[in-house]
This record gives C-alpha cells, sequence and structure tokens, in this order.
C-alpha cells in the first residue's frame, strides 16, 4: 500500500487533536487509497475535506496531479 497508510498511523500519536493533511499527487488510485486507509485504520474524523483535481498529471492550469486537503481530528 502507498506509504499514506504507514505515515498517518506511524505519526499519530505525534499529531495534535486536530490537524491539517495535505496530499499531493491525489489523482493516482493508489494515493487516493492509502489516504482512505490510512483515515479508517487510524480512527481520524474528517472535519473538513476538499479535493483540488487535475485533468492529467502536470496540469499546470490547475493542480499538477491533484491535492487532497483535509481538517482531521485525531481520536487518540
Amino acid at each position: 500500500f502507498p506509504v499514506t497508510i504507514k505515515e498517518l498511523l506511524h505519526y499519530k500519536k505525534y499529531l495534535e487533536k486536530y490537524f491539517i493533511l495535505i496530499v499531493d499527487d491525489y489523482n493516482h488510485p493508489e494515493v487516493k487509497l492509502g489516504t482512505y486507509l490510512g483515515l479508517t485504520e487510524g480512527n481520524f474524523e474528517i472535519i473538513y475535506e476538499k479535493i483540488l483535481p487535475a485533468r492529467y498529471n502536470g496540469d499546470t492550469e490547475n493542480y499538477w496531479n491533484g491535492i487532497y486537503i483535509a481538517l482531521l481530528k485525531n481520536n487518540f
């Protein structure tokens, strides 16, 4: 699985109760899956989320290859 799962679970104990998560290259299916699984397995609560899409990799008119931004609650 992508690093997002490992990173979220590894750093969970160091994160504040509320924090902002930014995930680059969110257009990649494996990045979406890794983010979803990390948030689910880590029992994070999504307060707000926004996906900034791109039409293709390298889309200079949008967000290159997509970005995911979320305000999360860390349920320790």
